[in-house]
């Protein structure tokens, strides 16, 4: 008695028919030929087995003719429906190698490029990201991919600029140059070019967007070594991204010019290591005095800058001012200095209904700053701590009134 094939056995020897079967069922020409042959086949075989049988002959001979006929249909099938389909499927498998050419490409230049590759989804969640990201940001893809695109944003700029790339969304708008801060994986700033295009679907949908990072700046660039805060170009960086966002949000915009009135003192008495320190000193007061969204920057030498957005005039004259003043006081009070800090502050402001750059801003708040500073020097020759802001004389404000910049100064 022959024992029983063992299951695995039979597999074995069913495997090779299976691979027939798959190739064949992907291939109509070879499906078409196997269905041919096996009907010409199955017929031959059945007419030789009736032709053995005197009575049947006549069915043999009908079965020729029926042969005959599957074969000269097979001709029809293969020259008449095989022909288009074979088409077909050659246009796909063009258009399939297309495709892959095209995504290896795209690999190709997204892995070598200088630029970091991108695409998030409707939400703002990245889909994709190129290696290049661990270069500028310091994250791998697969961390990137875990967050969205506003994660990456300076605290301090993260709301404003989350909100006005959301408005570009929304439109389904691309853009180009879109200069933004992030922050690095190991805490420093970089300054990114960001570009972006659509991604729709079908029905003109929404589904993400595509587009590249150029590190701009890091950190050694826009800050100011002796200070800590921004340096000029910083500046201009950081507050000209942040005028053109208030503006488009109609948000109210100050700027504050203050200048040391006595550095050149302290550096002839004390030398010119108090005299950095007294920089130093002035920055973490301006800072302190400030609030996170604010933009704080060392202008040059003994003059500094900060931008308030969201900051009426009012508010500056109420609040602003007389907060950097308190802190001043508080510094002189102290027993362990060996100068009295002495600043001067002038501030320009923007009406939202009006249209203004950066450097006119600037302009306003250092011409009111000096005068200012003559003023002290008319009134007293002393670096006694500042005191509280007062206006210049009535006849001048005046024609800064009409203006729809309206300035003043601390």
């Amino acid at each position: 008695m022959t024992p029983p094939r063992a299951p695995q056995e039979t597999t074995r020897q069913a495997r090779p028919l299976f691979a027939v079967m798959n190739r064949v069922s992907h291939d109509p020409k070879q499906l078409i030929a196997v269905v041919v042959v096996t009907v010409f086949l199955s017929q031959i075989a059945i007419m030789f087995t009736l032709a053995s049988i005197p009575e049947m002959s006549m069915v043999a001979g009908a079965l020729v003719d029926a042969g005959l006929q599957s074969l000269i249909l097979a001709v029809v099938l293969i020259l008449f429906v095989y022909r288009p389909f074979k088409g077909s499927i050659e246009d796909r498998d063009r258009a399939l190698n297309s495709l892959m050419e095209s995504e290896k490409r795209f690999q190709d230049i997204a892995e070598h490029a200088n630029n970091w590759i991108w695409e998030v989804d409707a939400t703002g969640r990245y889909t994709y990201a190129s290696p290049v990201v661990e270069q500028i940001l310091g994250f791998t893809p697969e961390e990137i991919l875990q967050k969205h695109f506003y994660d990456l944003f300076h605290p301090d700029d993260r709301e404003l600029l989350k909100q006005e790339a959301f408005k570009v969304i929304a439109s389904k708008r691309s853009f180009h140059g879109y200069i933004n801060r992030n922050v690095h994986k190991d805490g420093r700033s970089v300054w990114l070019s960001t570009s972006g295009i659509p991604v729709l679907g079908k029905n003109g949908e929404l589904l993400g967007y595509r587009g590249c990072d150029e590190a701009k700046y890091q950190d050694s660039s826009v800050l100011d070594i002796l200070t800590g805060v921004l340096n000029r170009r910083g500046f201009y960086l950081v507050a000209g991204q942040q005028i053109i966002l208030a503006i488009r949000n109609n948000l109210p915009i100050v700027l504050l010019f203050a200048d040391m009135d006595n550095l050149k003192v302290i550096n002839d008495e004390l030398g010119h290591a108090a005299g950095d320190q007294a920089l130093r000193d002035v920055a973490e007061i301006l800072k302190h005095s400030a609030r996170e969204s604010d933009v704080v920057a060392r202008y040059g030498g003994d003059e500094f800058v900060v931008l308030l957005t969201g900051v009426r005039e009012q508010d500056v004259k109420r609040v602003v001012l007389p907060n950097i003043n308190n802190h001043i006081d508080e510094f002189n009070r102290l027993e362990n200095k060996q100068y009295k800090m002495s600043v001067s502050i002038g501030y320009s402001a923007h009406e939202t209904e009006s249209v203004c750059t950066l450097d006119e801003l600037i302009l306003r708040a250092d011409r009111w700053m000096y005068r200012r500073k003559r003023a002290n020097r008319r009134t007293s020759a002393s670096t006694d701590a500042a005191k509280a802001p007062t206006a210049p004389a009535e006849e001048s404000r005046e024609p800064e009134r009409r203006s729809l910049h309206r300035s003043g100064d601390a």
